[in-house]
């Protein structure tokens, strides 16, 4: 499901906003937490990330005046993202956790007592 990019709240006086830069390209894939865009205000100059990973689609180009809240873009996660997020997370081989204590330790096995030789004499 595509997920809005959106001019975000930066004041309760602040009603726009110039959508300073786009960092990336329409159609060019984005991680999440990625730098999208730059918008400023009168008050601010604020960096928009990226929600999701996936390809993002550039409804408003930069330069331009654009509302608090105004929808700017999309990202159209891909499929291997939204398989990520919907499957339930598993270590792989090389992240299992490590054996807890009682799992390092080999187990202890008696043995059957053995009787001890008697001490050695020897005669000068």
């Amino acid at each position: 499901m595509p997920v809005e990019v959106t001019i975000p709240h930066v004041g309760e006086s602040v009603q726009e906003a110039v959508l300073a830069e786009w960092f990336k390209q329409d159609g060019e894939h984005v991680t999440k937490d990625e730098a999208l865009l730059v918008i400023e205000t009168d008050k601010v100059t604020l960096e928009v990330t990226a929600q999701v990973d996936g390809l993002l689609r550039i409804q408003v180009q930069a330069g331009e005046t654009v509302a608090i809240g105004a929808v700017v873009g999309v990202i159209e996660p891909s499929e291997q993202a939204e398989a990520v997020q919907q499957a339930p997370a598993r270590p792989e081989p090389s992240e299992a956790k490590p054996a807890t204590e009682t799992e390092k330790k080999p187990e202890v096995v008696p043995r059957e007592r053995q009787p001890e030789a008697p001490p050695a004499i020897f005669d000068d």
